[in-house]
């Protein structure tokens, strides 16, 4: 079962392109959530294919719970994911691509399960809310030191 979370204009055609697909029935579509923690504890992998972003907390989130990561190399994204070892970067709209490493991901649990601990690594070492409250912090007073 493959679940998308969020909403947004396009929900509805993407819940009729699905049906019309004949996948409706493998797409659990559950919009906005709250408890996005306890839906990333259930997946296998996160996927956010998007044509921009900045830097996405989503991925940050991801990795945080030890899920290999296949994402859109757009903005942001690489400075999170490192291709082939926390996940996958994809050229933006080359569903070729996408539908091949999410295929490899879904063949190869060892695969899966070590680009999530290097996620979940690379997570704690450089994106906890500590870390990086520290470095902002760190801009601000050499902002206001060299004044």
């Amino acid at each position: 079962m493959t679940t998308l979370v969020g909403d947004g204009p396009n929900l509805p055609e993407c819940q009729q392109l699905a049906i019309e697909l004949g996948i409706g029935e493998n797409v659990q579509f559950v919009g906005a959530r709250s408890d996005v923690h306890r839906m990333l504890a259930r997946q296998d992998v996160f996927v956010l294919t998007s044509n921009w972003e900045g830097f996405p907390i989503s991925i940050l989130e991801a990795m945080g719970h030890g899920l290999p990561i296949v994402a859109s190399d757009v903005g942001g994204v690489h400075e999170a994911v490192i291709d082939g070892e926390t996940g996958f970067l994809i050229p933006r709209g080359d569903i070729d691509i996408l539908v091949g490493r999410l295929r490899a991901l879904y063949q190869n649990a060892e695969l899966r399960t070590r680009m999530g601990i290097n996620g979940r690594k690379r997570f704690a070492d450089y994106f906890t809310v500590d870390i990086m409250v520290r470095k902002i912090l760190g801009v601000y007073e050499e902002v206001i030191g060299s004044r």
